[in-house]
């Protein structure tokens, strides 16, 4: 799972098995691109920099986006994890 929270912040959380690695840190959004502060040291989240593209042949469950991992060239990569986006609403601040 990935949150973005609207203070600028983000929370990833890998669970595998009875084991979970929480990573917390800051992310700048301009337009569809999203840069990372760090990055996890296990889980399927591996570059600091995410593209968020509409997918026209979505499920009714989620509206059509995704975020994709960028490799060190810019790009979309398929080889890596792309994240759906099921609820695409800005959090408030954590306390």
């Amino acid at each position: 799972m990935l949150e973005f929270r609207a203070d600028g912040t983000f929370r990833y959380e890998s669970a595998a098995f009875m084991a979970s690695d929480v990573v917390t840190g800051h992310y700048t959004w301009t337009d569809s691109l999203i840069r990372l502060d760090q990055l996890p040291k296990t889980g399927l989240l591996k570059s600091t920099s995410l593209l968020v593209r509409y997918y026209p042949k979505h499920e009714a469950l989620h509206p059509g986006k995704s975020v994709w991992q960028l490799n060190q060239a810019g790009r979309a990569d398929s080889a890596w994890v792309h994240f759906t986006v099921y609820n695409p609403v800005v959090l408030p601040a954590a306390n």
